[in-house]
């Protein structure tokens, strides 16, 4: 199975991106949206586990307090780059904090095998996938608009998500467990 650790994005954040989202489909037709439900804050890409290692992943971070944290959605942005764009994103602060959470993991799960992230780590929500270059431009100026944030994100705790078959309806990721908050 492949796996990830990710906070859900639930909360103000995802009625604010859900009524963004309606807008940004109007003006695009390329990208693959990512389903609301499987909106989420990944902390860190596990990869390819043998179901027989869960249980040693599982202790392993049920071991460690997870204290609550309230995220901000705000921002969009494009990986690679806006003018090269892979990936439509909304970004999420404060930083710092989620970068100490993602530095524990790595530190958990190393002695366990898990490769370590070569990419810094950049705390954001991903939207869509598979944009072409006009059509990231015409979301990424829609930011421009009135507004704001989309909304917060109380994290209460983060879960360990399956990325499922591209057949499985209505759904990429279904969360395996919950690691609540200290």
């Amino acid at each position: 199975m492949r796996l990830f650790l990710a906070i859900p994005v639930t909360g103000s954040a995802r009625a604010g991106l859900e009524t963004a989202l309606e807008r940004w489909r109007a003006v695009t037709t390329r990208p693959r949206w990512e389903l609301p439900g499987d909106w989420h804050v990944t902390l860190k890409f596990i990869g390819t586990w043998p179901d027989t290692g869960e249980a040693r992943l599982l202790a392993a971070l049920g071991r460690q307090p997870w204290p609550h944290m309230r995220l901000r959605i705000t921002g969009l942005g494009a990986f690679p780059s806006p003018r090269r764009p892979s990936i439509l994103w909304a970004g999420v602060t404060p930083a710092a904090p989620l970068a100490a959470w993602a530095a524990r993991i790595e530190a958990v799960v190393a002695p366990l095998g898990v490769a370590p992230e070569r990419r810094p780590f950049t705390p954001h929500v991903t939207l869509a996938r598979g944009p072409a270059p006009g059509e990231a431009a015409a979301v990424l100026s829609e930011w421009q608009q009135p507004g704001g944030a989309w909304g917060e994100v109380d994290a209460d705790g983060m879960a360990l998500y399956q990325t499922l078959p591209d057949a499985t309806p209505g759904m990429r990721y279904r969360i395996r467990h919950h690691f609540r908050g200290a």
